[in-house]
C-alpha cells in the first residue's frame, strides 16, 4: 500500500469518529436537557399540589342543576312570560 492510500484511509477513519462524536455530544445535551425539563415539570406538579393542599378552597356554590337545568324551572326562573323560558336539553325529561 502507498503513503498516501495510508493517508486517506486514515482521514476517513478520522472522519468517521468526528461524526460519531458529534452524534454523541449531540445525543447527550438532548437527554441532559431532557432531564432538566422532566425535572422542571415534576418540580411543577409538586409545588401545584402542595399550593392546592394548603390554600383554602373557593366558595363556590354547589354543583346542581340550577337555571334553566333545574328540574322544576318555574322557581329558578325570574322571566314572568311562560313561553320565554328555555328548558335546555331537560325540556323532554319525563317528571317523575
Amino acid at each position: 500500500m502507498s503513503l498516501g492510500l495510508l493517508v486517506e484511509v486514515a482521514r476517513r477513519v478520522v472522519l468517521v469518529f468526528d461524526f460519531a462524536l458529534l452524534f454523541a455530544l449531540a445525543l447527550v445535551f438532548a437527554l441532559v436537557l431532557a432531564g432538566v425539563f422532566a425535572f422542571a415539570g415534576a418540580l411543577a406538579l409538586v409545588g401545584d399540589l402542595a399550593l392546592a393542599l394548603v390554600l383554602p378552597r373557593p366558595n363556590r356554590p354547589r354543583p346542581a342543576r340550577c337555571g334553566a337545568a333545574a328540574s322544576s324551572s318555574r322557581h329558578s326562573s325570574s322571566v314572568s312570560v311562560l313561553g320565554s323560558r328555555s328548558f335546555g336539553i331537560f325540556a323532554f325529561r319525563a317528571l317523575s
